[in-house]
């Protein structure tokens, strides 16, 4: 038996039982309910939109796209592009992929729980991921985090598989094929993923020889697609300018956040240091493991002292490994009562996180609100001035979607910044351009400000007359209407 499908422990560590698969069924269905709860409840958040909108755009405008900003996820605006046109841009349906990663996570870290702990036992991290508030969170986003998280597990289990066949078995090429297809799939879904591919490299490097080699040489093409997006990336690090300086309460926090909360956090590093004392996994196992919970938190915190990084959701792919960790020390309780108290209480922790993540009200934007009732209210002819480019985005997508699916000319406002200058508005709002309105005629009579909650309204000309505004999700939607136009 090869290293890697060793559990070193005695027997009475190890949970009992013969229902495997409908156990496995059961977690996957968990995983799938609480991925698909009120998916369509909440509107898209910028990021959303953003991934939204250039997955709308034609491959021509697409490929301009990346030529200028998130050429590190380009291949996912890609494929949501070629989702949407099967299965259709609904808010829930764009979310749609992610769950299905998510549940794949799910499986695959079921698939490396069995190998490392044993049929049953090794159910136990797959659970604490289907319920992990983290995981969930971004398992409901159109964003790539859930991909990429399923797509590093699955060359991880390759990674694996190829390093325990033997030499000649004809089995390694289509494993290699597969491992650099995944491995290479991750970093191009997202570069951050290579801080975890990387650790697990490291770890399963032979000690030398000619098996050394050959591993070295099965991340040759990993590693040149990884320097081709790395440098890609290079040349847009504008579009990381929004990431605040780290600090120790926030790399603290993002640690919470990332472990599913401080009690959590607090539970991995104990079930960490037991692993180092135990043998309940083989050596390499052990240090693989904690090398991804060590390394890419660190690394990414040590680069954001340089230029700020720091963000947890970069960092998702970690998620299992942790799952893996509390999951190997439950099994290190001598007593069947300790391991289930203590494998209840994590996955009863971790799915409190996880309700309050279902359940939580919406704690973005709301363009979807805040254009609804701009176009409930609006006129023919009237003028829009939003509160900058990212509102601009979220409020023009959710305007043109509901004008696309009515099918009907709706009163939606003139962008007034967007206009030729000369016809322009007395609204002073920095735009992508550089460009600033100032006012020529009394063009429009009703303007719409759309701006933060909390926030200072752009300069307006004394002759409009702005109204409270109603407060949609952290947005203001206000109709200030020009007392001295003649329009």
């Amino acid at each position: 038996m090869a290293w890697t499908d060793r559990v070193v422990v005695p027997g009475r560590l190890r949970l009992r039982g013969r229902a495997v698969a409908p156990l496995l069924v059961a977690v996957l269905a968990v995983a799938g309910a609480v991925g698909l709860a009120r998916l369509d409840d909440q509107p898209l958040w910028y990021d959303e939109v953003a991934s939204a909108w250039a997955s709308s755009l034609s491959w021509v405008r697409l490929d301009a796209l990346l030529g200028v900003t998130d050429a590190n996820i380009g291949p996912y605006y890609a494929l949501l592009h070629l989702w949407r046109d099967v299965i259709g841009a609904a808010d829930w349906t764009l979310r749609l992929p992610s769950v299905v990663g998510f549940v794949a996570t799910v499986l695959l870290t079921a698939r490396l729980g069995q190998r490392w702990l044993g049929p049953r036992a090794g159910l136990l991290p797959a659970l604490f991921v289907a319920v992990h508030p983290f995981a969930v969170a971004y398992a409901r986003d159109a964003r790539p985090y859930a991909l990429v998280t399923a797509t590093v597990l699955g060359s991880t289990l390759l990674a694996v598989r190829l390093r325990d066949l033997p030499p000649d078995d004809p089995a390694r090429r289509r494993a290699s094929v597969l491992y650099v297809l995944a491995a290479s799939t991750s970093v191009v879904l997202h570069l951050y993923a290579v801080l975890v591919l990387g650790v697990v490299a490291l770890a399963l490097l032979p000690a030398g020889g000619r098996e050394r080699r050959r591993w070295l040489a099965v991340n040759v093409p990993v590693g040149v697609v990884t320097a081709v997006v790395l440098a890609v990336s290079l040349r847009q690090r504008g579009q990381l300018a929004w990431v605040p300086p780290i600090t120790p309460s926030s790399l603290v926090g993002g640690a919470s956040l990332l472990a599913g909360g401080p009690l959590v956090l607090a539970a991995t590093v104990v079930a960490a240091l037991v692993l180092v004392r135990s043998q309940v996994f083989e050596r390499r196992t052990t240090l693989l493991l904690l090398g991804v919970l060590v390394v890419p938190i660190a690394a990414l915190a040590a680069a954001s002292v340089v230029a700020p990084t720091f963000v947890p959701r970069y960092l998702e792919p970690v998620v299992p490994f942790q799952s893996l960790v509390l999951a190997g020390a439950v099994v290190t309780l001598r007593h069947r009562a300790a391991r289930l108290v203590a494998a209840g209480a994590t996955a009863a922790v971790l799915a409190v996180g996880t309700l309050s993540v279902v359940t939580a009200s919406y704690q973005h934007e709301d363009y979807r609100l805040a254009s609804s009732e701009l176009l409930s209210r609006a006129r023919p002819g009237d003028g829009a001035v939003w509160a900058d480019t990212s509102v601009r985005l979220g409020m023009s997508y959710y305007l043109r979607r509901e004008e696309a699916a009515t099918g009907d000319r709706l009163p939606v406002p003139t962008d007034v910044l967007a206009l030729p200058r000369g016809h322009t508005v007395g609204f002073r709002v920095p735009q992508a351009t550089g460009a600033a309105a100032t006012r020529t005629e009394d063009r429009y009579r009703r303007v719409w400000v759309v701006s933060y909650a909390g926030r200072p309204l752009p300069s307006i000309d004394p002759r409009f007359r702005c109204e409270p505004g109603t407060p949609h999700g952290g947005l203001v939607v206000r109709l200030c209407v020009n007392t001295g136009s003649t329009a």
